[in-house]
C-alpha cells in the first residue's frame, strides 16, 4: 500500500508545474503594507519562497515533513492532523502538495511564517533567504508592520570602489566583492560542521566584535559586504592563515586571495618613521608623532580584539589615544575593550569620554549601554539604547539590545513615500545584468563536472514576461558524459534574469570551469 502510495504521489508530483509563474497579488500586497518592501522586493522574496515550495512538491514520498504539516494544518485545521484512515491520509497529503506546487498564497504565508523566538533564524535556514526578508514575510503572514522598512543587502560596490582606491586591481577588487557576497547572506546554511564551516563561525563572532547574541551577529553578516565588514573580513582572514583561507571560505582565485589579504596587510603595515636627530642644545621637546601613527595603533588594536586579545589591544588603543585625544572613535574602541575584561566603571569612563567628544554616533550609546548593564545600571542602559535609536533608527545591536531588556521600542513615523523614478521599460537584458545572472551559477556548473578543466557555452533562452529560462542547453564544450551534461544544463535552466519587454531573448554564455594556480 505504502508503495504504491509513493507511486501515486510521484507522479502526481511530476504533473506540477515548477515555481508558479505569477506570484499571488495579496502576498505581494501584504509584503509591501507591511514590511514596505518595493513591488519589486516583494515579488523577488515570494518567488524565492514559491520556489522552495515547489522544489518540496517535486520530492513527493508518502511522509510530512514540517513544511508539509504547516500546509495542512493551515488548509485543514491545526487540530485535524494527517487523516484519520488511510484512504483520508493520502487524499489530504496530494491535496497539501498540490497547494505547495501552486505557489506561496496568503493562506500559506499565514501558516509558514509565524512570529516567534528565533522565527527568522528558521526561515534563513529553511528558504534560503536573508534575515530581512524573513522579518518582512513574519509581518506579512501575521499583519503587523515592521518597525524597520526593508532594505536590500549592501551589494559590495562601495567596498570594490575603497578597495580600487587602495591599490587592489578593478577586477580583483570585484571578485572579492562576489565571494564575500553570497557566503555573508548564506549564513546560517553556510555553518557547516566542516573545516570551513568551523572557521566562518569564528568570523561571525570576530565580525564585527562586540555581539554575543547569535541573531544579531548573523543580522551584521546579512547587511552584505559594507566597508567596515570586507575590512574586518580581511583581518580574520589574516589572522586564520591568509590566503589559503580567503579561497577555502570564500572561493576567490589564489590571484585574488592575494590581492585581497595584500590591502589587509597595508591597512595594518606600521607608519615609516624617521629617526629623531639628537638635538643641538640641551633642550627638551616633545615629540611629534604623526596621525598615521595612531592610525596604526588602531588597526593593530583592532586585529588584537579580534583575537580576543582584550588587554594588548587595550593598550594600543590607550597608545592611540595619547597621540589623538580628540579621536571619539578610539575611546568607543577602549571602552569595548574594558567591556570584555569586565571592567565595567572604565568601560562607561571611556563610552562617555568618546560621546562627548562625537555625541551625534550611535555606537558608543549602545555600548554604554552594555557597560551599564554590567554595572546594574538598567535605567541608563535603556536611555543610552533609546538616544542610539534617535540617531540611527536601524541600528541593529540597540534594537536587539531594547528586546533583550524588554523594553519598548517607540514606533517611529513611516518615511514619506518616495516618487517613482521614472524608467524606460528593459527590452533586453544589458550586459551587466547577464552577467550577473550567469556569475552565480559558476561553482554549481564546477561542481557537476569536478574533473574538468576548460570552457563550455551554453544558449540559453530566457522569457521576457518573468525573467525565467525557458531552455538551456550546451553548444560547445568537452562534455561527453550524458549526466554531467544533464545536470549543467539543469543549472542553467535555474538562472533568473530581470523583466523585459521583448517576448524572448537569447544568449550565448561562456564558463572557464576549474582554474590552475
Amino acid at each position: 500500500m505504502h508503495r504504491a502510495l509513493t507511486i501515486f504521489i510521484i507522479a502526481f508530483a511530476c504533473l506540477l508545474p515548477t515555481v508558479a509563474s505569477a506570484q499571488h497579488p495579496e502576498v505581494i500586497n501584504r509584503l509591501q503594507e507591511y514590511a514596505r518592501m518595493t513591488p519589486q522586493q516583494a515579488v523577488a522574496t515570494a518567488r524565492n519562497v514559491s520556489a522552495v515550495l515547489s522544489e518540496n512538491a517535486r520530492r513527493g514520498g508518502d511522509q510530512y515533513d514540517g513544511m508539509r504539516q504547516s500546509v495542512n494544518s493551515a488548509v485543514f485545521g491545526a487540530q485535524a492532523g494527517p487523516g484519520a484512515t488511510r484512504e483520508e491520509y493520502d487524499r489530504r497529503l496530494a491535496y497539501v502538495i498540490s497547494r505547495m506546487a501552486a505557489g506561496l498564497d496568503p493562506e500559506i504565508l499565514r501558516a509558514l511564517f509565524v512570529p516567534a523566538p528565533n522565527a527568522a533564524l528558521m526561515c534563513t535556514n529553511d528558504y534560503g533567504l536573508t534575515i530581512g526578508q524573513c522579518d518582512a514575510l513574519l509581518a506579512a503572514g501575521s499583519q503587523q508592520a515592521t518597525r524597520i522598512p526593508y532594505t536590500d543587502p549592501d551589494d559590495g560596490g562601495q567596498l570594490a570602489i575603497t578597495m580600487e582606491a587602495e591599490g587592489v586591481p578593478r577586477a580583483a577588487a570585484r571578485e572579492i566583492v562576489r565571494g564575500l557576497h553570497p557566503v555573508m547572506l548564506g549564513i546560517p546554511r553556510n555553518l557547516t560542521r566542516d573545516e570551513r564551516g568551523i572557521g566562518l563561525l569564528g568570523m561571525i563572532e570576530a565580525c564585527p566584535g562586540g555581539l554575543s547574541d547569535r541573531e544579531a551577529q548573523i543580522r551584521t553578516w546579512h547587511h552584505g559586504p559594507t566597508v567596515p565588514m570586507g575590512r574586518c573580513l580581511g583581518q580574520a582572514v589574516l589572522r586564520d592563515g591568509g590566503v589559503s583561507v580567503a579561497r577555502t571560505r570564500f572561493a576567490m582565485s589564489a590571484r585574488t586571495a592575494r590581492a585581497f589579504v595584500a590591502w589587509v596587510e597595508r591597512g595594518l603595515a606600521p607608519p615609516v618613521v624617521a629617526p629623531t636627530p639628537v638635538p643641538a642644545a640641551p633642550v627638551r621637546q616633545a615629540p611629534v608623532v604623526s596621525a598615521t601613527s595612531a592610525a596604526s595603533l588602531r588597526d593593530q588594536g583592532n586585529i588584537l580584539y579580534s583575537r580576543q586579545q582584550y588587554a594588548e589591544a587595550a593598550a594600543r588603543f590607550q597608545q592611540a589615544a595619547s597621540l589623538e585625544p580628540a579621536h571619539a572613535m578610539t575611546f568607543a574602541a577602549l571602552g569595548n575593550c574594558f567591556l570584555r575584561l569586565d571592567r565595567s566603571t572604565d568601560a562607561i569612563a571611556a563610552f562617555r569620554h568618546s560621546l562627548s567628544l562625537s555625541p551625534s554616533v550611535a555606537d558608543p550609546y549602545v555600548g554604554l549601554a552594555q557597560a551599564s548593564v554590567a554595572a546594574g545600571d538598567v535605567e541608563t542602559a535603556g536611555a543610552a539604547l533609546r538616544q542610539a535609536l534617535t540617531i540611527e533608527p536601524n541600528h541593529v545591536a540597540a534594537i536587539e539590545g531594547m528586546r533583550m531588556l524588554g523594553l519598548t521600542i517607540e514606533p517611529a513615523a513611516p518615511p514619506p513615500a518616495p516618487a517613482a523614478p521614472v524608467r524606460e521599460p528593459l527590452v533586453v537584458p544589458s550586459r551587466d545584468q547577464v552577467i550577473a545572472a550567469m556569475r552565480p551559477l559558476d561553482e554549481a556548473l564546477e561542481g557537476c563536472a569536478p574533473g574538468f578543466n576548460g570552457v563550455v557555452t551554453f544558449r540559453v533562452h530566457v522569457l521576457g514576461e518573468t525573467g525565467e529560462v525557458a531552455r538551456a542547453r550546451l553548444l560547445r564544450g568537452d562534455i561527453t558524459d550524458e549526466a554531467e551534461r544533464g545536470c549543467m544544463e539543469a543549472v542553467m535552466q535555474s538562472a533568473l534574469f530581470p523583466e523585459f519587454t521583448r517576448r524572448q531573448f537569447s544568449v550565448d554564455y561562456p564558463f572557464d570551469l576549474g582554474e590552475s594556480e
